[in-house]
């Protein structure tokens, strides 16, 4: 059986049962079909390129905003001396990839601060910072002039009037060091260990200070090395020697004990007496002639 001729039109080829009537049809709904797409593909290049643009605008502009450093956790009193420091870097403007170390470096060396614990940078701009801070824990006489140190005996920045709030050491024979650096002084340490020895107790509220004048025995061997000072006018507690440099004297413990009995006894740790010696007897105090 004969096949069928195929008859090619324009160089194109089209099935012979299409009549040239729904080939123009065929033809105008391809070429609208091919418009619709190619305004659509323009509409959706367009609000992509509009979107990229945007955050990129967006990014610059943050990239161009000043940080906003935020202090986590730092003790009263020390804010605004915290804040300056890193002030200069809020002020700062454009992205800095580098400033997390810098503000970390900064306040490293600064003498308030212990530890760096973390800075980051977070997505909005923020910089949290968290820091283990000093505080003061003792006030140094040294002259007319008291210097503060913490609970390391690093000093502190600044000189000080007398401040009841803090116990009080006298008598330390060396000079201060720089802010920041820790002093390093044997009648020092030995007054800073007395007092967190009596810190303890209930009553600590008694106890001003420390004396050390005499630490080791280096105005006379005869008179007690450290002596406790009371909120009473006119009352002396002999300590003795050194917390663990006791030689045929009561142990820091017997003292201590002496000093409990005195305060439920008579509710003073000095027993409402002038200066009292309690470094002799293992059960009870003296009163010096």
């Amino acid at each position: 059986m004969a096949r069928a001729k195929r008859k090619k039109t324009s160089g194109s080829y089209w099935p012979q049962w299409w009549s040239s009537k729904d080939q123009a049809a065929k033809r105008a709904s391809l070429v609208m079909a091919l418009q619709v797409l190619a305004v659509a593909g323009l509409a959706v290049g367009a609000t992509y390129a509009l979107a990229t643009l945007e955050a990129r605008v967006h990014a610059a502009q943050r990239f161009a905003d000043s940080p906003v450093v935020e202090l986590a956790d730092v003790p009263p009193g020390l804010e605004e001396t915290i804040a300056a420091k890193v002030a200069p870097f809020e002020r700062a403007r454009g992205y800095d990839p580098e400033i997390c170390l810098k503000i970390g470096r900064a306040l490293e060396a600064d003498p308030w601060v212990r530890r760096v614990r973390s800075v980051s940078r977070l997505s909005d701009l923020r910089v949290v910072v968290e820091c283990d801070y000093r505080e003061p824990a003792v006030l140094i006489q040294i002259g007319n002039i008291f210097y503060v140190a913490d609970n390391e005996a690093v000093r502190l920045p600044g000189t000080y009037g007398y401040e009841q709030t803090l116990p009080l050491i006298q008598g330390v024979g060396s000079e201060p060091p720089a802010p920041g650096e820790r002093w390093n002084a044997p009648d020092l340490d030995a007054g800073m260990a007395l007092i967190h020895l009596i810190s303890r107790e209930t009553f600590a509220h008694q106890i001003t200070g420390v004396q050390v004048h005499n630490f080791g025995g280096r105005l006379s061997p005869r008179e007690s090395h450290l002596v406790l000072a009371t909120d009473r006018s006119g009352s002396l507690i002999y300590w003795g020697s050194a917390p663990g440099a006791e030689v045929e004297e009561n142990s820091p413990a017997q003292k201590m004990a002496i000093l409990r009995d005195n305060y439920a006894r008579l509710g003073r740790v000095d027993a409402n007496c002038g200066p009292i010696d309690i470094s002799a007897y293992p059960d009870r105090f003296i009163v010096p002639r």
